[in-house]
């Protein structure tokens, strides 16, 4: 259904089946609803462009199909460029296809969950993925749940980090050591393609 719900409910209930998924044998967690705003035979409510971007940021980090559900002719600017976004294209398409890893976070506030995808591309690179899938931002510059980089193999205090490069921006955030963690607005997300690198 076109709302918020019933994709952040997929997109969890795909958490445990990411290890089958690999090439030749994709997952499908069902069409995707960008650009209808309610519109069309599962307009149930409708989303909005923030929770729009990162429904089809999990479907391209999850390596799933890519199947658009909404009508080109009536779609809207904000929704035609993510959905033609090259880089999170390139991250669903990687050759490789490899399953991301999966870490959920849960909310003191039981009020749902933050979920962060790490996933192996070609050329040594990944790809890294920040989901606030609860309803209240995150405070300051504190991704709430907490997360460390020694949780994908980079241990506190060595001389390798990640350098990042913003997937919506292109901004080039420098490298990244031990703790990485940005604040997000609810319902949002955040996704980076990284290199392991040493640092200074």
């Amino acid at each position: 259904q076109d709302n918020y719900e019933s994709f952040k409910n997929i997109a969890l209930s795909q958490v445990d089946n990411l290890a089958y998924s690999s090439s030749g044998s994709f997952n499908d967690p069902d069409m995707l609803i960008v650009g209808m705003y309610g519109k069309g035979n599962v307009g149930f409510g409708g989303c909005n462009d923030t929770e729009y971007r990162s429904h089809f940021a999990l479907w391209c980090m999850f390596g799933v199909p890519l199947m658009m559900g909404g009508d080109m002719r009536n779609m809207s600017d904000a929704s035609r460029q993510l959905l033609l976004n090259k880089e999170l294209i390139a991250i669903n398409q990687d050759e490789e296809c490899r399953n991301p890893v999966a870490f959920v976070k849960n909310s003191h506030r039981n009020d749902g969950a933050r979920l962060i995808l790490f996933r192996h591309l070609s050329n040594h690179e990944f790809a890294l993925g920040y989901f606030n899938l609860t309803d209240h931002d995150d405070p300051g510059r504190s991704f709430d749940g907490g997360f460390s980089l020694g949780e994908i193999g980079i241990p506190y205090g060595c001389n390798y980090g990640l350098e990042l490069t913003d997937i919506f921006t292109g901004e080039n955030l420098g490298v990244k050591r031990d703790e990485f963690a940005p604040a997000i607005e609810a319902h949002g997300c955040r996704v980076y393609r990284c290199k392991l690198v040493k640092a200074d």
